[in-house]
């Protein structure tokens, strides 16, 4: 078992991008990235950034088909860490039903590249224990992409 500083920020945000729906955002900060099998254990889908130096950060609403959040919130997680948005190896969010990419995932990719995002964007299949990562031809094609 691998021992982890965990640094528990946990808060509600009432970032601009949902404040009018009044949905609050739990963020937590890990000091060292837990494995991704720890990450996923509720019923709801959660986001995970992790930088190149092995912190990460968790961001989940407690809602079963979404996760909210924006480029410019994670850039703003990311400066708490003192980290750029170029220090992201990973960003992998869940689907806690199976389902494949949705609209949304496709959108929040096309944002997350047209700010720079080099690194990889996945989605975590916690039935199967198995990811899949998106690339431009994945999300260029018409319809979602399968499991």
């Amino acid at each position: 078992m691998r021992k982890a500083m965990v640094l528990a920020l946990i808060i509600s945000v009432p970032a601009a991008s949902f404040a009018q729906s009044e949905i609050p955002t739990f963020v937590t900060i890990h000091q060292m990235a837990p494995a991704i099998e720890e990450i996923f254990t509720e019923p709801f889908e959660t986001l995970v950034v992790i930088t190149s130096d092995g912190k990460a950060i968790t961001v989940t609403n407690q809602l079963a088909r979404q996760v909210r959040s924006s480029v410019e919130e994670i850039k703003c997680f990311l400066k708490r860490i003192n980290q750029g948005f170029d220090s992201v190896e990973l960003i992998i969010h869940n689907h806690p039903t199976p389902s494949r990419w949705s609209l949304q995932d496709k959108r929040f990719y096309h944002r997350l590249k047209r700010e720079g995002f080099k690194g990889d964007f996945a989605l975590y299949f916690p039935w199967s224990k198995s990811m899949r990562y998106m690339g431009d031809d994945e999300v260029n094609r018409g319809k979602n992409g399968g499991a």
